[in-house]
């Protein structure tokens, strides 16, 4: 291999960005009982109307003692949940508590690449006190998940929002590529003349 091929394929090397896949659990135990939620971790959180999402705590949490619910005047949580994500995910999963009666009672609507994917049943087991397990796993590139149609009476509480996403690795400036490259020119002339 020729002085210039291998700078080049050196300068390639330097400059590309590879990317890695961090992995993140949102608890929400940082908060307290009322703190208003908006961005944490890779994601924000809105909802509807004249609402917006709150920590509850409560009874109802998965890990911790915190949830977050869409609180609407008079008690009610049975607000429309929006989670954007910065940097698309995978591997997405949550938990959902509060729910007062057995089957159906919201849509998950997902989004990928920013686009309307599908609708995916939210189901309870009618036991205010237990939570349950939503796999969206399948899903690859979730860009925006909404909960929506919420059905129970009292509405639902949200925690342990679990997913993964790739981050990019700082490249080197371009400089400092074209710096590497002439010293490895350098390097290079001074071991031909040498040899």
């Amino acid at each position: 291999m020729g002085i210039k091929t291998t700078l080049a394929a050196t300068a390639l090397a330097l400059a590309a960005s590879p990317a890695f896949a961090t992995t993140e659990l949102l608890t929400f135990e940082e908060f307290a009982d009322g703190d208003l939620i908006t961005t944490v971790g890779n994601a924000t959180f809105t909802t509807n109307g004249a609402t917006e999402v709150y920590d509850f705590g409560g009874s109802y949490a998965q890990s911790g003692v915190n949830t977050i619910a869409p609180d609407a005047s008079g008690g009610s949580f049975n607000g429309d949940l929006y989670v954007d994500f910065f940097e698309a995910v995978s591997d997405l999963s949550f938990w959902s508590g509060g729910d007062d009666t057995a089957g159906t009672q919201a849509t998950i609507n997902v989004f990928v690449g920013g686009l309307f994917d599908t609708a995916v049943a939210l189901s309870g087991d009618g036991d205010a006190t237990t939570t349950e397990f939503h796999d969206l796993s399948a899903f690859v590139d979730v860009t925006r998940i909404e909960v929506v149609n919420v059905v129970d009476d009292f509405g639902l509480v949200y925690d342990d929002f679990s997913y993964s996403y790739a981050v990019d690795v700082v490249p080197l400036p371009a400089s400092g590529v074209l710096l590497l490259s002439g010293l490895a020119a350098v390097g290079f002339g001074r071991r031909r003349r040498r040899g």
